[in-house]
């Protein structure tokens, strides 16, 4: 695993009780990544999840029992229980938090999932797995967490099989922001600068992939900040209770920079799949 100093802050910052008493009361511990609110009544939660069958529906190849995926950055795992528990096939969980794996593993034992969902301890740029081991790699808004991104995608390109498929979501650089000047907004997070859509578009041509859908989805991303926001309001007695009044300030000063700068266009989201070239 890299030792460098962005991946400690980053393992600090998911592994702290301030973020997990941030993604658990006001995220719903489960998914945690931005929602798809095409039904506006949506809680975070079921919009939340409503990504992870956007996700799947987008697809083109069937998911069954043979397909191996690896959730890059799984989180609480919320997507890889849900393609496992209704498509059968294996996933592997990978994520830097011991925390969020411990809370992980703890789910998948629940739903009875622990013969087909593996959590793995590790980052993006170094993924423990042999060369061309998955049928699907799978990410929700994590990798806009790693230090590099370039370096990511090679691995990614590495562990995929030729004409495997890459899914995944993540909050852009928007249009409208100038270069560097995200910095206030990225504070909340171990993140140092963000990717645009051309960056990732030329990450991944360059590793022999190739664009098989792409929507950018900005509303959405408007949309869930401002509801973690107000969630975040709402709680505000559990959180303090959890996390402290200095971090619970600190959130809450950083939810409204991030609802700005959605509002503004600073930020974008979407949802992109890549198929790696046949060789």
């Amino acid at each position: 695993m890299s030792d460098t100093q962005h991946l400690k802050d980053t393992k600090t910052y998911f592994n702290s009780d301030a973020a997990q008493a941030f993604y658990q009361s006001v995220w719903g511990g489960d998914d945690i990544h931005v929602g798809v609110y095409d039904d506006p009544s949506l809680t975070i939660g079921a919009a939340s999840r409503e990504t992870t069958k956007k996700m799947v529906d987008i697809l083109p190849s069937s998911v069954d029992g043979n397909t191996r995926i690896l959730d890059l950055g799984s989180g609480y795992g919320g997507a890889a229980r849900y393609v496992s528990w209704h498509y059968g096939c294996k996933v592997d969980c990978l994520d830097i938090s011991e925390k969020q794996n411990e809370v992980n593993t703890k789910k998948i034992k629940r739903a009875g999932l622990d013969q087909l969902i593996h959590v793995i301890e590790g980052d993006f740029q170094k993924i423990p797995s042999e060369d061309s081991a998955y049928d699907i790699i799978w990410s929700n808004d994590a990798l806009l967490h790693s230090e590099d991104r370039g370096k990511a995608i090679q691995e990614i390109s590495r562990v995929l099989r030729p004409g495997g498929w890459f899914i995944f979501t993540d909050i852009l650089h928007g249009e409208k922001a100038a270069r560097g000047s995200l910095k206030a907004i990225l504070e909340r997070l171990p993140a140092q600068s963000l990717s645009t859509l051309k960056d990732y578009q030329k990450m991944l041509r360059n590793v022999d992939f190739e664009e098989e859908y792409m929507e950018e989805l900005p509303q959405h991303l408007i949309t869930h900040y401002t509801r973690i926001q107000k969630e975040f309001k709402s709680e505000k007695k559990v959180l303090i209770e959890n996390m402290g009044e200095e971090s619970y300030q600190k959130y809450l000063k950083g939810l409204s920079l991030w609802v700005r700068g959605a509002k503004k266009g600073y930020l974008n989201w979407g949802i992109f799949l890549y198929r790696k070239a046949k060789k």
